[in-house]
């Protein structure tokens, strides 16, 4: 997929990493406190049904924060600055600035209804180079060279050891994420009751882990099918309606909160009803 999309690059950064004042570094920062955040309110949730009593509807979602987390790992290389050929005339541009054939000659040799791709040259083979770097254009107005790929050493093997190592490392925060969901499920010695928040909001959290750590263990690990940003059974029919139940339950989480919760005298909100006396737990004297 690089490598057939490199036939289509009309801009790149100007280096391989991006610089720390950049868009793409801002992002991360912010998405970075918002998943620590949501770590730091779960884990001292731990401490004797804290987070429980906290549940209202200002922080049902804010769970969901953690997988910005997940940024963290690639956040050197995310940027915003490659570009690649949409129009027809854009596609002219990058074909001739990467000296791969004049587009009249394609034009010529392609039937009206033909994919562009399907009648382009072979991608060229990498170079030697390691890294991306880009070029100035020449005093006379011509497009710069074509930048290389990496070499094919650069792109791992997915059936090497260090591949299977970072796949393995990324179901980690998953697994601990599902432990800590069926952690809440378990009463503590402080409270003992639970309402219809706090059973619908594990509910809500404990199935979508369960879904993602089941389907990319199975297309990691046993149908091997890492070659796509995109999960292989995304237009599937169980997956579609998967995906309409969940936004459908978040909906009902929705309601089921907004209808519990309440304001303490201390200007706290919990969903636990009054009478059972658990005020004094996040107002104390």
């Amino acid at each position: 997929m690089v490598r057939i999309s490199e036939q289509f690059r009309v801009e790149v950064p100007d280096r391989g990493r991006i610089p720390l004042n950049s868009i793409s570094a801002i992002k991360t920062l912010v998405v970075t406190i918002q998943g620590a955040q949501a770590a730091y309110d779960l884990a001292n949730g731990l401490n004797l049904g804290a987070y429980a009593l906290t549940v209202s509807l200002a922080n049902i979602y804010r769970p969901l924060a953690i997988a910005g987390l997940f940024r963290l790992p690639a956040s050197l290389w995310l940027t915003d600055e490659y570009r690649y050929a949409t129009t027809k005339s854009t596609v002219r541009e990058v074909l001739e600035a990467n000296g791969l054939v004049k587009f009249q000659d394609l034009e010529s040799t392609t039937t009206p209804g033909t994919p562009l791709h399907s009648a382009l040259p072979p991608v060229p083979p990498a170079g030697p180079t390691s890294g991306y770097s880009t070029q100035t254009s020449p005093s006379n107005g011509a497009h710069p060279p074509p930048i290389p790929l990496p070499g094919p050493g650069f792109i791992r093997s997915k059936k090497k050891w260090m591949p299977r190592v970072v796949k393995a490392i990324f179901f980690l925060p998953i697994l601990a994420l599902i432990g800590l969901v069926c952690y809440y499920f378990r009463p503590n010695p402080r409270i003992t009751e639970g309402t219809a928040s706090t059973l619908t909001i594990n509910l809500f959290y404990a199935v979508p882990l369960l879904v993602t750590f089941v389907t990319t263990s199975f297309y990691t690990f046993v149908q091997d099918k890492t070659d796509h940003t995109i999960i292989p059974c995304i237009n599937s029919v169980w997956y579609r309606i998967y995906t309409y139940v969940l936004f459908l339950f978040a909906f009902v989480l929705l309601i089921v909160v907004a209808l519990e919760t309440r304001r303490t005298s201390c200007g706290q909100y919990t969903t636990y009803p009054q009478f059972l006396n658990l005020d004094h737990y996040l107002c104390p004297a």
